[in-house]
């Protein structure tokens, strides 16, 4: 019997799968081992009639059955591989004439006679209760059924390590229901499910569309009598590894070496008064039921259970229908659900077009230009409106007219109400010219910021858009898209709307020209701590008020005077500079000199040039500390003048 019943398929690439289970019936799901992670974080049960839900462990089985001392059972000598690992387990063993009992001790392999050839044939050699060892030739054996409980368990235990879905990384999910019908949903990764429209064109602002979805079932299960719902939107989500167990590092610790003691002998100990009685609160551990078998936990678990499932079972009957034509659809949250009326029927691996809804929506024929995709002619499109209640994804658009198919185009994901022009051929009867002029206008704003002129310049761009037509055409309105650059301003026109590098402009489709002017700003920065030509510059402008004015002669004059001062600052270090080299010359010719009576007349006069240079080299210094500080004064209020100057001056003096 097909359990799954309903499945909503949203764009995020994920499939919320609906289950229905009869009570007492145990249902086995078979997943993918990269499918278990969204199964465990998304399940949900709506009804309490869930007596068992289990998932295979995350181990490989090999390891799993190591821990019973087992290993898988491969080759063609399966039932002596299989019998060897159970030696020591008492075995019933049914042959056509009789039947043994005993502990298996091993298997025995002896010589027999076949005609002409010799064969090896196996026996079980048993332990009997009297102690008596048996041989059962085990081509003669019918049954052999393990005679106690644990090595039946660890035999099936190693056949099932066997099967299918543990060879090929399944896993399987295990659901019994008791007591009633059981409803589980969880969601899976699925292909996204995509859209494609249809639309007929009429002559009035009334169109016709059709749409359909393409759905893949890439599972191992058909889709038979199906109730299927596909969801609009981007709800959000993630994967997270929930399946394999995470253990906590402990410390380890030892027991300390116990030493002997005599028998101590302590003081008496009292009971401490009781305690007050706690206030009426939960702990942690009381929220939690202990060994609770699902389906019978303690009050305060159902009573959780049950709002649980009220929370999602009033979710899951709010999706209302519409009134659709092929499809109905609902409003939830920012996703638009698709209810299909008909179940459907998609075997696995395949896959099928589904419709959606056929309904009137508004659209009216336009063109739109666009330098980048055609130069000289625009493409004829359609101005849609989403006037069908939901939002509509992305998709390709067909379109037709009553004479029949007319082109294609991209609708891109569109909410409701929204508007947007879709194009869907080139139009031949109308050519479009473009022309395009600089022109770069004098000084329009002069303003002072933080010690700093500014002079603004706008560069005026003019694009003339000539249109010529050769024939009738079918639209009234032509859309141009201009582009939009950095740093650019459009005056004069306000545009329809604006996309990703373009401004939008409507202009009648019987009109010769249409312009579009943009405006740049270039702004210049002069420093006024160097010289006077910037002041020239300003007063050009004819900008400048008398208060202003005598600031900035103020700042020029400081600045002339601050420049002669390094100039007097630069002149003086020099001299210093000069009187050092000479002074460290007269002082190596010094050492040169003799004590002989001319050498020594020579000495006094090197001597005499010594000190005129060191008095000369005082004076020098002293002339230099009074510079800088006369330099170092002049800074200071050149800036405290240049920090108060603030002002803003428009051409037309607006600001």
């Amino acid at each position: 019997m097909n359990s799954l019943r309903r499945l909503i398929l949203f764009k995020n690439g994920l499939g919320c799968f609906e289950r229905h289970i009869v009570a007492d019936q145990e249902v086995h799901l078979d997943f993918r081992a990269s499918e278990i992670d969204d199964v465990i974080k998304s399940i949900i049960v709506y009804d309490e009639g869930v007596k068992n839900l289990s998932f295979d462990g995350k181990r490989p089985s090999s390891e799993d059955l190591a821990e019973i001392g087992l290993r898988p059972v491969q080759g063609t000598n399966a039932l002596i591989e299989l019998l060897v690992q159970f030696r020591g387990v008492p075995f019933r063993v049914v042959t056509a004439s009789s039947e043994y009992k005993g502990v298996l001790t091993g298997i025995d392999e002896r010589q027999e006679a076949a005609g002409e050839s010799v064969l090896s044939v196996s026996y079980m050699v048993l332990l009997a209760e009297d102690g008596a060892l048996q041989s059962v030739r085990l081509p003669d054996v019918i049954r052999i059924i393990p005679d106690e409980e644990r090595a039946g368990k660890d035999l099936k235990r190693l056949l099932e390590a066997s099967l299918y879905w543990k060879a090929t990384e399944r896993k399987k999910l295990v659901v019994q229901s008791a007591g009633g019908e059981l409803r589980l949903s969880y969601m899976l990764p699925v292909p996204v499910w995509t859209s494609s429209y249809r639309l007929l064109l009429r002559e009035a602002d009334a169109c016709m569309m059709q749409a359909w979805a393409l759905v893949h079932n890439a599972s191992d299960e058909d889709w038979e009598d199906l109730q299927l719902s596909l969801a609009s939107g981007m709800p959000m989500s993630f994967r997270m590894d929930l399946y394999t167990p995470r253990h906590r590092q402990r410390p380890f610790a030892e027991l300390p070496d116990k030493e002997e003691y005599a028998a101590p002998v302590v003081g008496r100990s009292y009971a401490e008064p009781p305690a007050p009685a706690p206030q009426a609160k939960r702990s942690r551990a009381a929220m939690a039921p202990a060994a609770a078998s699902v389906g019978s936990a303690p009050f305060e678990a159902d009573m959780l259970y049950e709002r649980e499932e009220m929370a999602f079972a009033g979710a899951s009957d709010s999706f209302t229908e519409s009134t659709a034509v092929d499809a109905k659809a609902s409003e939830f949250a920012p996703v638009s659900f698709f209810k299909i009326r008909e179940a459907v029927h998609i075997p696995a691996g395949k896959s099928s077009l589904v419709p959606l809804f056929t309904m009137p929506i508004e659209g009216r024929r336009v063109a739109l230009y666009r330098a980048s995709i055609r130069k000289n002619n625009p493409m004829t499109a359609v101005l849609l409106r989403n006037t069908t209640g939901f939002a509509l994804e992305d998709g390709p658009i067909t379109f037709y007219s009553p004479e029949g198919y007319t082109g294609e185009g991209m609708l891109p994901a569109l909410d409701r109400d929204e508007q947007v022009i879709v194009p869907f051929a080139i139009e031949g009867s109308m050519l479009v010219n473009t022309e395009q002029k600089s022109d770069t206008k004098e000084v329009h704003r002069l303003y002072a910021r933080g010690g700093l002129l500014f002079l603004e310049r706008k560069v005026e761009r003019r694009t003339v858009y000539l249109l010529r037509r050769g024939g009738p055409l079918a639209f009234d309105k032509l859309y141009i898209d201009h582009p939009e650059s950095a740093g650019w301003t459009v005056v004069g026109r306000s545009p329809e709307s604006r996309s990703e590098g373009f401004v939008r402009f409507c202009t009648s489709a019987e009109a010769d020209e249409f312009d579009v002017v943009e405006q740049y700003v270039l702004t210049e920065t002069l420093h006024m701590q160097v010289g006077s030509d910037w002041l020239d510059t300003v007063l050009a402008t004819g900008l400048i008020q008398s208060e202003q004015r005598s600031l900035l002669d103020g700042i020029a004059r400081l600045n002339i005077q601050i420049d002669e001062a390094t100039r007097r600052e630069g002149q003086k270090t020099n001299d210093i500079e000069e009187i050092g080299v000479d002074q460290k010359r007269i002082r190596e010719n010094l050492k040169a000199l003799g004590s002989a009576e001319e050498e020594k007349a020579l000495r006094r006069r090197y001597v005499a040039e010594l000190e005129q240079g060191e008095n000369r080299l005082r004076s020098l210094k002293e002339e230099l500390n009074e510079i800088r500080k006369t330099r170092e004064s002049l800074m200071t209020q050149r800036g405290e003048r240049m920090d108060g100057l603030s002002f803003d001056f428009f051409v037309d003096g607006s600001r």
